[in-house]
């Protein structure tokens, strides 16, 4: 039995003392109904009883193994005995804690590794949150990019999980670039709550965007700064400082280990509920932690190993010198309170603006809020019409739109729209496709007025869907827009926010709702 692989060595020696005392009960009730410890006494004539018909070679066979029993009883006995003596429980206790605390080291690890990938993704959710801001007020792209960069090393690196080395290296970066851009975000922020309290009256809408626009990022980036501390907090604990909740946790998976042990294959529901993946994470390593310390008691000769009470009770020296956990701030998102402000703020614009905008027909009117190049497309299509007929003689569209503009008044297109048309038209006749092929099969007044209007919808919207349907940023599309709107700024003036918008800005700055 001993030599079976698949049995148990702790079961078989507790097993087989009971088995013992089991043969040799049934033994004595063997002899007592056949008659074995009566005499034979043929000559009597009473109370004889015939004896069982077995032959002497059996009889020997069943007192050879009624002794081998005794003896295997005995030597266990004495075995026990000795491993009871005060040093050999020493030798062995010091086995166990041994293995206790390499096991220990090994639960920590993991423990504060998970925590640091789950603070390292949620560093990546709010990086990406802060997308949403306007790229032309806060300047965050390079912050970003580099950022995101950081964080793809320890993401997938070339295939696997990163060490714990490299998430080190990683995080430190991070936390540079993390504390670099927020004192520069600190520092914008103070400047434009500056501008904003010297002129409270007359401060324009651009000025109270751009202070709510950085105060709203003064608080995504104290978040960044929270997340960096419980990063950096779980770094310093995974070196031999934990806290109570891991301590806790711990103490568990140890005794849970035990338990399994004696499993061969447990289900997937021993390691359902809370810590039951690191419960899964550690239990090969402990089954290998679990054969040398048996191969080490058996070199060592200490005896049986019996799993005390003592060896799995709570570490008291651990507990002792356990951190109180340090508790996570519940981060919230300013996503949707920064696209109600810019909403707020675009219809104070939109109180100011000028005839062109107020022109608009219904459908450029819901381009204008279309948010990517799909939309966008999808909208053009509704509007313009799906079906046309292609002319037979197609003449290149900037040059039909000079011939329209030539008979034209001076005043009737702005200048501003005309050079957005122009480089509309520029681009479109490069890149030949549906919608220059659309614009071409308009009659000439409809042409020009479906051009002035998509200018108009380009320079009011709040999205670079356009922008990216026509070219993409560094387009010529792109740099000529950002030029009309330079021109169309200074010609219109700022225009002043209302005093209610001011006072409720400068209200929760020094509520301290920051």
């Amino acid at each position: 039995m001993r030599k079976n692989p698949n049995a148990n060595p702790e079961w078989i020696e507790f097993m087989l003392p009971r088995m013992m005392t089991q043969m040799q009960t049934m033994m004595a009730e063997f002899r007592q109904t056949k008659g074995l410890n009566q005499p034979s006494t043929p000559a009597s004539g009473h109370g004889y009883q015939k004896t069982p018909d077995l032959s002497g070679a059996e009889m020997n066979e069943i007192k050879l193994a009624l002794d081998s029993l005794q003896k295997k009883q005995t030597a266990i006995a004495e075995q026990e005995a000795a491993a009871a003596s005060p040093d050999k429980r020493n030798a062995r206790v010091k086995l166990v804690k041994q293995m206790r605390m390499q096991l220990q080291n090994k639960y920590l690890s993991f423990y504060y590794i998970r925590e640091i990938r789950a603070n390292l993704m949620s560093l990546q959710t709010q990086l990406n949150s802060l997308a949403v801001y306007p790229e032309d007020e806060t300047d965050l792209s390079v912050f970003l990019t580099q950022g995101k960069e950081l964080l793809a090393k320890v993401e997938n690196p070339h295939g696997g999980e990163a060490s714990l080395s490299v998430v080190k290296n990683v995080f430190q970066a991070l936390k540079t670039l993390i504390l670099s851009a927020s004192a520069t975000q600190q520092l914008k922020f103070d400047e434009a709550k500056e501008t904003l309290e010297e002129k409270p009256e007359s401060a324009t809408v651009s000025e109270c965007k751009l202070l709510k626009i950085h105060q709203l990022l003064k608080r995504d980036f104290v978040s960044l700064a929270e997340t960096v501390k419980y990063i950096e907090n779980a770094l310093v604990r995974i070196k031999g400082f934990p806290d109570k909740k891991a301590v806790s946790g711990w103490f568990k998976c140890w005794r849970d280990l035990w338990k399994l042990q004696a499993v061969a294959n447990p289900t997937p529901a021993a390691f359902s509920g809370d810590g039951g993946d690191l419960l899964k994470e550690m239990l090969p390593h402990f089954r290998s932690e679990h054969s040398q310390l048996l191969y080490r008691i058996d070199q060592v000769g200490i005896g049986s190993f019996v799993v005390d009470q003592e060896v799995l009770e709570d570490d008291v020296d651990l507990l002792k010198i356990a951190l109180v956990p340090i508790k996570k701030k519940q981060l919230q998102s300013n996503e949707n309170e920064l696209r109600q402000w810019l909403d707020a703020f675009n219809e104070m614009d939109k109180a100011d603006a000028g005839e062109d905008e107020l022109k608009l027909e219904m459908h450029p009117k819901l381009l204008r809020d279309a948010t990517n190049s799909r939309d966008c497309l999808k909208r053009i299509r509704t509007w313009l019409g799906e079906k046309f007929a292609k002319p037979l003689t197609r003449l290149p569209l900037p040059g039909r739109l000079e011939e329209i503009i030539a008979k034209l008044d001076e005043d009737s297109v702005s200048e501003s729209n005309l050079l957005l048309i122009r480089a509309l038209f520029k681009e479109l006749e490069e890149r030949r496709g549906w919608i220059a092929d659309r614009f071409d099969a308009l009659e000439d007044q409809r042409l020009l007025d479906c051009s002035i209007q998509l200018a108009i919808v380009m320079i009011s919207s709040r999205h670079d869907g356009l922008v990216m349907l026509l070219g993409g940023k560094d387009g010529q599309v792109a740099q000529t827009l950002m030029n009309v709107k330079k021109i169309e700024a200074a010609k219109k003036g700022p225009v002043t926010a209302d005093i209610v918008t001011i006072t409720a800005i400068l209200t929760s700055i020094r509520n301290g709702t920051q």
